[in-house]
């Protein structure tokens, strides 16, 4: 057996925390604009809305609609732009609440935080507002905060998986590993099909030494998304701390073919391919991850890969 100073490497980005952008509609929307955006029609929505303002219409439920489906295409500073207009002539909860999540999604963690503010001041009864202030404290790494406005959420509303989910993020990247893994048990219990939810429970399992239980848990996330590509990559890695490291490369195999830039991935497929003695293969994987943590600005991985190849090459 050989033994390696360098341990494999287990993560997942803090986005995939899963800030649920709920984007709320005024209470009635009366124009027939509403049910185009619900099928999704995006264009003929807007160009029916842009069409009935250049006819002279000052409703501002329209305004509201127009910027959630720019939002839901992704252009949110030209959501912000409308939330804005609404404000200012009508500063409800639900247009802080909506702008504050374009302000989140394009990174402005900070501006988001002050939207969702003024939204859960006009409307403390809002559970998503304390959601997704939650979530932009998290990532801006203020995860005991963050996890104050998941109990007000779950408070609100005792049956919000989603504030369960990311209580448990939050807890276990603060170390608590089994309140985390209570955590996903409840978010599970109110919705099975939440896979982010076994994934996540997964990797704290593993981390406590369970294994098996870990395995469990990464094979259901696959069956409920079998396109979650860090659930067939933990299961591979959990694979290869139990011993079965064959396995451990069909998981890092089905990982890379579905993210070719998953540095993560060849690097421990490297590790398993020495392990039983595919010299040549582990050197093309941990030369291709190298590659891919240079290119991604990772240098202390890129240096970590290097150190092992040095090592692989000189056997």
């Amino acid at each position: 057996k050989h033994h390696h100073t360098i341990e494999g490497i287990n993560s997942r980005l803090d986005g995939l925390q899963a800030a649920i952008l709920n984007t709320k509609l005024p209470h009635i929307l009366k124009w027939t604009a509403q049910r185009i955006a619900n099928a999704a029609k995006y264009d003929e929505a807007l160009k029916a809305i842009d069409i009935a303002i250049q006819l002279g219409s000052n409703d501002l439920s329209l305004l509201n609609p127009k910027a959630t489906i720019l939002a839901a295409q992704k252009q949110y500073s030209e959501a912000i732009t409308i939330y804005s207009k609404i404000i200012s002539k009508q500063p409800e909860a639900y247009a802080y609440y909506n702008r504050g999540n374009s302000q989140s999604a394009l990174g402005n963690k900070q501006s988001a935080i002050v939207d969702y503010d003024r939204a859960i001041a006009l409307n403390p009864k809002d559970a998503e507002a304390y959601l997704n202030r939650g979530v932009a404290k998290s990532v801006l790494g203020n995860k005991h905060i963050a996890i104050l406005d998941y109990d007000r959420a779950i408070a609100i509303n005792p049956k919000y998986a989603e504030a369960y989910y990311n209580r448990g993020v939050a807890k276990s990247a603060l170390g608590n590993k089994n309140s985390a893994i209570l955590d996903y048990n409840q978010a599970i219990a109110i919705n099975p099909k939440l896979a982010e939810a076994y994934y996540n429970r997964g990797v704290a399992q593993d981390e406590l030494g369970y294994g098996r239980a870990a395995i469990i848990d990464f094979d259901q996330a696959i069956f409920l998304n079998p396109k979650d590509v860090d659930a067939y990559y933990g299961r591979g890695f959990t694979q290869y701390k139990l011993g079965d490291k064959q396995a451990a490369i069909i998981g890092y195999d089905r990982a890379i073919a579905l993210n070719s830039r998953y540095a993560e991935a060849y690097y421990n497929r490297g590790i398993a391919q020495y392990d039983l003695g595919n010299k040549q293969g582990a050197i093309a994987d941990i030369s291709k991850a190298a590659e891919l943590f240079q290119q991604q600005g990772r240098m202390d991985s890129h240096q970590q890969a290097m150190r092992f190849l040095e090592k692989i090459e000189k056997r």
